[in-house]
């Protein structure tokens, strides 16, 4: 079937990780955390410095911003001391001296009271970095723009920003809009038009893929661009990058945007250029394919230069029919002839186990491949004519919840010949629509199995409905839990048993062990932090092996929520990201914590049934009806809700495990959902509390030099305080709450 690009208007749908579930409602009575939603600067150039204030929620009491992956840590501003004072309040804003950073990608974040943020991007250019104020919503306001200089801007609420450009007649204009790649929830839109309105040219972003416009100039005379998302949204959360070039050549050269930006597919050049495409990274694993990499370009009729092996055991990588940029790409008809489309040929037995594989639309390619195979020749090397086709396969995998879901449209499965013979292996393309020629490549390869995983990991969003995920750090209260999910993407048909758990833990603080059975594809790793528990920030990882072969270790990839869903956009947009990083609170105490099991390991027979001891941990504020909902049961085992009533502590579930459940050791766990009694931040009353008093005492054996600005500061600090209680005054929240795990063993039934 030909797959259309959609127009500007469905394009909510086209992120390569998205959540398909309804929008749900905003919750917003977890524990209070960092929620960063951004920068108030996207762009950096190297040699200068800048003022950064994060954007977000819970922003108060920041104490620094670690960038990632300089290693940079940053003290927040503060104002100047007060009387008596030896540290003064903080601004919420840092200095960024970017002239030690290389041009790139950076991820940062901030930590503070209310724990470690989640991760947002900021990009170091070359180029100078022009922030675009004032009024440019008319023709008649633009901004006069020039090439060699990168502008930042944020999108207008159901309005266009306009910039004017000076062309002469013959000259090449060619303009990008950035945006998502940099965290940005703008969907870039570009319309290029004359002095008169005339529309000359236009491009709206696909994906990754940014808005571009390229036009040779029809007359002398000014030009002038505007920008918009394509859904007419604006604000703080919707910026964009700007950049241009004009040449007399029409050759333009190249711009910096896309060469830090753009996604390309390069085997030499995956390494640093796409650390952050998650399904790449997840379903490629390796991000150098191995040797020997052959080009393939356009193959029409039987091409001598088509790639052959006698020995099924490489990669190709290749382009179909190039087009000009943007131009309307001719379908693909499933009946071509192979000798007609990108593929490669090679020897094989009957019975061979081979493994198929095509990497393009993981790679942010604007693609939708599908691989034919066919027989080419008999086992005595007569040709077959026309070629016999033997297997065909356009579907891709889909894995993981709705917060972190892996949509892959490349074809990846296990094939063997039903002959001797000769054969050739076709990749075509049926994706249609308008796309630039560099969206799409592929990579081509046929091999022996080898059966290898990946995994990713990720911070669980506290909260039942997996569509209300929002972007979130991963925080530890002392006594309490945090979860950290993972995916595990099996190739090559791996099905052995594995084994999670997190390291390089701080001191007061322990990782689970998460067994992932054959056949499972998800699991959570649980982290318990200790009564004592002392403050710490730092990076954490997730590693998963099989049982007893250290050697099969591999280290789980971080990923991160960026937006939660809206009613504009409905999925949930997710990324990987540089690291898992974890703030353990030691200024709260966990309201309330769940324990499962007497031990962490229970054993129950296929066929039978496993009575569960529960026990609850209350504290302060927690004495209200609990609700435990089991997750990740095992397969063929029945758990339901258990509710705990507000004046008891322990409890039993009752699993109930089918006669033919699968033996082996699985992990479960329940998650906790009550209401708790909760005061945000206590202690900076207190605080405030103490100074007050201090000033208060000074003013009494003051002088009249020092009288009116201790006066003033008590002023100030009563004001201060009020705001604080008020901010600390004690709410209900409804909360879910991880519970420990218990790793359950089924034996087979008894004989």
């Amino acid at each position: 079937m030909m797959h259309h690009l959609p127009t500007c208007r469905y394009l909510a749908q086209l992120l390569v990780i998205a959540g398909t579930c309804l929008v749900a409602p905003l919750a917003r009575g977890e524990f209070p955390a960092i929620e960063l939603h951004g920068w108030s600067r996207m762009a950096v150039q190297q040699d200068r410095s800048i003022r950064l204030r994060p954007l977000g929620q819970r922003l108060e009491e920041l104490d620094r911003l670690l960038l990632w992956p300089s290693g940079l840590v940053l003290p927040v501003l503060r104002q100047p001391p007060g009387p008596l004072q030896d540290v003064g309040p903080s601004t919420g804003a840092f200095h960024l001296d970017a002239s030690h950073l290389a041009a790139g990608i950076y991820e940062a974040r901030v930590a503070g009271r209310f724990g470690l943020s989640n991760p947002r991007r900021l990009l170091v250019t070359r180029q100078p970095v022009h922030r675009v104020e004032g009024d440019i919503s008319h023709p008649g306001l633009a901004r006069d723009a020039a090439p060699g200089k990168i502008y930042e801007d944020l999108c207008a609420p159901r309005g266009r920003r306009y910039f004017r450009i000076a062309l002469q007649k013959g000259q090449r204009l060619e303009a990008v809009v950035y945006a998502p790649q940099l965290d940005s929830r703008t969907i870039g839109r570009l319309i290029l038009t004359d002095a008169a309105g005339q529309e000359l040219s236009k491009g709206v972003a696909v994906r990754q893929w940014p808005a571009r416009v390229v036009c040779d100039a029809p007359a002398d005379g000014d030009y002038y661009l505007a920008v918009h998302d394509a859904l007419y949204r604006g604000g703080e959360h919707f910026g964009y990058l700007l950049e241009l070039s004009r040449s007399e050549s029409g050759n333009p050269a190249p711009l910096e945007l896309d060469t830090l930006l753009l996604p390309v597919l390069d085997p030499n050049a995956t390494a640093s250029r796409l650390k952050y495409d998650l399904p790449a990274r997840v379903w490629g694993m390796a991000l150098r394919p191995p040797q020997p990499v052959l080009q393939l370009n356009s193959f029409l009729g039987a091409s001598p230069d088509r790639p052959s092996l006698d020995r099924p055991d490489s990669w190709w990588i290749g382009d179909w029919e190039p087009t000009d940029l943007l131009a309307e790409h001719p379908s693909q008809d499933l009946d071509r002839p192979a000798s007609a489309a990108p593929g490669v040929e090679f020897s094989a037995r009957q019975g061979q186990p081979l493994w198929i594989e095509v990497q393009s639309s993981q790679w942010s390619q604007l693609t939708d491949p599908h691989v034919l195979i066919y027989q080419i020749a008999d086992q005595s090397g007569r040709a077959i004519e026309p070629p016999k086709l033997l297997a065909e396969r356009n579907d891709g995998t889909t894995l993981g919840p709705p917060d972190m879901r892996l949509i892959a449209r490349d074809p990846m499965f296990p094939w063997s010949p039903p002959t001797d013979g000769r054969f050739r292996c076709v990749v075509q393309d049926d994706q249609g629509g308008r796309r630039p020629t560099r969206a799409r490549r592929f990579l081509l390869e046929v091999r022996p199995p080898r059966p290898d995983f990946a995994a990713l990991a990720w911070p669980l969003y506290p909260h039942n409905n997996a569509a209300a995920a929002r972007p979130s750090g991963l925080q530890v209260m002392r006594g309490g839990t945090a979860a950290v999910r993972l995916i595990v993407a099996r190739r090559d048909g791996f099905n052995a048993p594995l084994l999670a758990q997190a390291i390089d833990l701080p001191p007061g603080v322990h990782s689970s062990i998460a067994w992932i059975a054959p056949g499972q594809m998800e699991g959570t790793v649980i982290l318990t932090g200790d009564d004592d528990a002392p403050q710490w920030t730092g990076p954490i990882r997730i590693v998963v092996a099989q049982p007893d072969q250290p050697l099969s270790r591999r280290q789980a990839i971080p990923a991160t929520v960026v937006w939660g869903a809206t009613p504009e956009r409905n999925g949930i947009e997710s990324r990987l990201c540089g690291t898992l990083g974890l703030h353990v609170l030691a200024s709260d105490t966990a309201p309330i914590s769940v324990r499962l099991g007497e031990q962490t390991l229970a054993s129950v027979r296929a066929g039978k049934k496993l009575a569960v001891p529960i026990r609850l941990v209350r504290r302060e504020g927690a004495q209200a009806d609990c609700i435990l909902r089991p997750q990740q049961l095992p397969p063929k085992v029945g758990l339901g809700e258990v509710r705990v009533g507000g004046k008891s502590s322990d409890a039993t579930a009752e699993l109930t495990v089918a006669a033919d459940a699968p033996p082996g050791r699985y992990t479960f766990w329940m998650l906790a959902e009550t209401q708790v009694k909760w005061r945000a931040n206590p202690q900076s009353v207190a605080r405030i509390e103490a100074y007050l008093q201090t000033l208060r005492q000074a003013l009494e054996q003051s002088s009249d030099a020092t009288r009116r600005e201790l006066e003033s500061a008590i002023e100030q600090q009563s004001a201060a305080l009020e705001k604080a209680r008020q901010a600390a005054a004690e709410q209900q929240l409804t909360v879910w709450i991880p519970s420990t795990p218990l790793e359950l063993e089924i034996l087979p039934p008894e004989s």
